[in-house]
């Protein structure tokens, strides 16, 4: 129970103390709740108690996580304070309510539950490779479906039966392993944009290629006076990076809170190159993160970039009609959200600098190439309006990303997204006028001063 407290407070902690989910989700320290859940649960299996309580309460623990499997989408804050926890509790009640008698048994006993449940890890392992693959849900599932299935015939039986055949299993699963790594590594290469560096950061230098751990945040108390905040989706990231290197050789703390796949626009049906998805209510949890940054850290500036998952086509009513940025509907949509955001992110006294977001674009080849959400106008949609909110929230608007960035240099983004390390440098160096203004202090480009952060 104690190591179980432990490693749920580790997730928590993860989470809060690096300003990025990801770190909590993929640590294997982080994710022993479930491992230490699952032990606890086998250890007290042979209490008549624990089955009874979990043929109660097993069948509301299945709705509740059928429930959060559609509704709870996005990088959710709330897994990492408890949400986690409560789901791996659910799942165990599941899973001891389907050993006994009652209806949860009654109802996973049906023939196609049974059979997706014997080939449910094959579906786990594959489905990653295939969705980068396929980009409609049709397609995804069948390919999916069909590849675990023939995994589970071919592999996974015959070796949980010791069949004779088993031999020949063995003597083939070097080749199959190849195989499949070959398959994965080709997809990955032709559509997983590259990857990109989260080295800590020194002024001066470029980020040590392959390091993926970020650098955690100074305590409020250790962090010297100049203070700017970076929000935004992964473009803000990556370009976070050079204002983090900007910031060493200035003698400012910089906190780089840009987050993976994070859009502005919300609580509406998203098409895209990946179908049409739905975005729930404050689905980057920007109204709980964000005050409790601006409180933390008491940034003096705010940096703010947001575009490329908010080039897409939206409806606001449950796909009846759909807008696309440049429309009305779109656009008054969008422009209450960069108010709401602006007047957010200012309400502690701090500089808004809102980044009009440059040009996006598909690399030759990709599946959508050429589609209409990379057309410029789109993104000048963005810039038209940040300028109109600009005057009634007092924020800055920057174009220089709009300017220089359009078209896409694929030396400094080759992607056709993300900055690399050298982009970023580039970028914030032509910032740094209109960085200098919201902090009115003298600063230096991110080369000129050997400062080490963190």
């Amino acid at each position: 129970l104690g190591a179980l407290a432990v490693a749920s407070v580790a997730a928590g902690a993860l989470a809060v103390a690096t300003g990025n989910v990801d770190r909590a989700y993929y640590g294997t320290d982080a994710r022993a709740v479930e491992f230490l859940i699952g032990a606890l649960v086998a250890v007290a299996y042979g209490s008549r108690l624990l089955a009874r309580v979990a043929v109660v309460a097993g069948l509301p623990a299945l709705a509740a996580l059928a429930w959060a499997a559609v509704a709870v989408t996005g990088p959710h804050a709330g897994l990492f304070r408890g949400g986690l926890v409560v789901h791996a509790v659910a799942v165990a009640l599941v899973v001891v309510a389907a050993c006994e008698p009652g209806p949860v048994r009654t109802l996973l006993s049906v023939r196609p539950l049974r059979a997706a449940g014997l080939i449910s890890y094959g579906v786990y392992v594959y489905h990653w490779p295939i969705f980068l693959v396929f980009d409609d849900t049709p397609r995804r599932l069948a390919a999916t479906f069909a590849l675990a299935g023939a995994s589970y015939v071919l592999v996974e039986r015959p070796i949980r039966d010791g069949r004779t055949r088993v031999r020949l299993s063995w003597a083939a699963a070097p080749a199959a392993a190849l195989a499949g790594a070959a398959v994965v590594a080709i997809a990955a290469a032709q559509i997983a944009p590259p990857e990109i560096s989260f080295a800590p950061v020194t002024a001066g230098a470029a980020s040590t290629p392959k390091q993926e751990e970020r650098p955690m945040p100074r305590p409020i108390e250790s962090v010297p006076g100049t203070r700017v905040l970076v929000v935004g989706d992964s473009v803000a990231l990556t370009l976070g990076r050079g204002i983090e290197r900007w910031g060493a050789a200035n003698d400012i703390s910089v906190l780089n809170a840009g987050a993976l796949g994070c859009a502005l626009l919300h609580d509406a049906d998203v098409r895209g190159y990946w179908g049409v998805d739905h975005r729930p209510f404050d689905s980057c949890q920007t109204r709980t993160t964000w005050p409790a940054m601006l409180d933390e850290f008491r940034p003096d500036a705010v940096v703010v970039l947001f575009g490329a998952w908010d080039v897409y086509d939206a409806s606001f009513d449950d796909g009846r009609t759909w807008s696309s940025p440049g429309d009305e509907a779109w656009n008054t949509r969008y422009e209450t959200e960069v108010e709401a955001a602006a007047r957010l992110l200012g309400s502690r006294g701090a500089e808004v600098v809102w980044l009009a977001p440059p040009c996006f674009t598909a690399l030759e080849g990709e599946s959508d190439d050429g589609a209409e959400w990379y057309d410029p106008d789109r993104v000048a949609e963005h810039r038209a309006i940040a300028e109109t909110v600009a005057p009634r929230t007092g924020m800055t608007v920057s174009t220089v990303l709009a300017e220089r960035d359009c078209p896409v240099d694929l030396e400094t983004r080759p992607d056709g997204v993300h900055y690399t390390d050298e982009g970023a440098d580039a970028a914030t160096e032509a910032l740094a006028a209109e960085l200098r203004a919201s902090l009115e202090v003298p600063l230096l480009a991110p080369s000129d001063a050997p400062v080490v952060m963190g």
